[in-house]
């Protein structure tokens, strides 16, 4: 599932005893270029009657309360984009994270700042970058298609999603980008060796989660909750694994448009990598043990204490954000109105170039570089590394949105 290392030219055993009398699908025979073996096909959508315990419900009530609460929190802000920008940055370095690529988000800011995704990446450090920032890209175009087709969640959606995901990303353009795989694709991590999937048996899957997806397939109760629905979801994608690469990411991608879509956010505030990242072991464990073990309850609570925790995050970065703007443009006092818009394109991205305000704000190069200047006076920007252009940030902004 996801966080799993995909195997070459490796010889594993599948231990097909570890799927027990509850598991959630079936067990088949294979036969691959590594000799006979087994996978796993996920049961159609939606679990039996009673796969949830009652006891769920005080938990499904009170995480299903704190996301509305940062939804109407969200929905008073000025600019979503105080919030919204540094929760998708993140999300996608998070995400990135969970698949083992490790970027700072001073490096991302800087490299985004001084325009690095306009040109191909020059080394493995560059390639680290660009692999979250297409992560970032994938996440803000899924929801403008979103807006854009009416909370269509399909498999176009998927594939769209993926394409943009690997051909952007400096290492998936060579894993046939928003094409479902062809190929039987194996996994392996810290629960289990897990075979997804025959090819034989993809497209059956796929027909049966896009009509969950689309809610064809309402059984009400706690399964017809929203934010259960949308991890019922995500456990079903991740057991399909559809691409040969990028499936912990697009699944990941899946999760916050669908919980956005079906909790009727006015924006897409709520992202959960943090919480898989931070809680990796476990959040592979609980996946793989629906699988083998049928333990939805335990997969779904694991979820709703995980949902819980990241909106209060957010809340609780939301307050902090808008104290550092009273604070930035407090200190700016009465300097000129174009000092106030630099300070709001802070919110953006924390990190800029002088030849980045003389751009935005239409003006010379010694205007912009005097701007800069005064704000490094009065605290709110240092500089930061050795780039050509110089960079300057704005520390405490950075350090509350993207490192607190």
């Amino acid at each position: 599932m996801v966080g799993f290392q995909f195997l070459k030219l490796r010889r594993f055993t599948v231990r097909a005893e570890l799927f027990t009398e509850f598991k959630t699908g079936r067990v088949v025979p294979i036969t691959t270029i590594s000799g006979d073996e087994y996978a796993f096909v996920p049961a159609a959508l939606p679990p039996s009657e009673g796969a949830l315990d009652p006891k769920l419900w005080p938990l499904v009530t009170k995480a299903t309360g704190e996301v509305l609460r940062l939804d109407g929190i969200g929905r008073t802000l000025p600019s979503p984009t105080l919030l919204l920008r540094p929760l998708q940055r993140r999300e996608a370095l998070r995400s990135s994270r969970i698949e083992g690529t490790v970027v700072s988000p001073e490096q991302l800011l800087l490299y985004e700042a001084l325009d690095g995704f306009e040109s191909e990446p020059k080394g493995r450090q560059e390639q680290d970058w660009l692999e979250v920032f297409a992560y970032y890209k994938a996440l803000r175009a899924g929801f403008r298609i979103y807006r854009r087709d009416g909370a269509r969640l399909d498999r176009e959606t998927m594939k769209t999603l993926h394409r943009i995901l690997m051909d952007t990303s400096p290492r998936g353009r060579d894993k046939r980008p928003g094409h479902f795989r062809g190929v039987q694709n194996h996994v392996v991590g810290e629960a289990g060796r897990f075979t997804p999937p025959p090819v034989a048996d993809l497209d059956g899957c796929l027909v049966n989660l896009e009509e969950f997806l689309a809610g064809e397939h309402d059984p009400g109760g706690l399964l017809g909750q929203a934010l259960v629905r949308a991890y019922v979801a995500h456990y079903q994608f991740e057991a399909i694994h559809p691409f040969e690469d990028g499936n912990g990411r697009v699944g990941r991608l899946l999760l916050a448009l669908t919980t956005t879509a079906w909790l009727n956010l006015s924006k897409p505030w709520l992202y959960m990598s943090e919480f898989f990242d931070e809680n990796r072991s476990q959040y592979i464990e609980r996946l793989f043990r629906v699988s083998t073990h049928g333990e939805w309850s335990e997969w779904i609570e694991f979820c709703l204490e995980g949902t819980k925790q990241q909106a209060e995050a957010a809340i609780r970065t939301c307050d902090a954000l808008w104290k550092v703007r009273a604070h930035y443009l407090a200190t700016a006092g009465s300097m000129s109105p174009r000092m106030h818009q630099i300070i709001t394109m802070l919110f953006s991205n924390p990190i800029l170039s002088i030849p980045d305000i003389q751009r935005r704000c239409d003006v010379h190069y010694v205007t912009a570089k005097g701007d800069v200047d005064k704000l490094v006076e009065i605290g709110v920007l240092t500089e930061v590394g050795r780039s050509r252009p110089r960079a300057f940030a704005a520390s405490e902004l950075l350090r509350v949105a993207y490192i607190s």
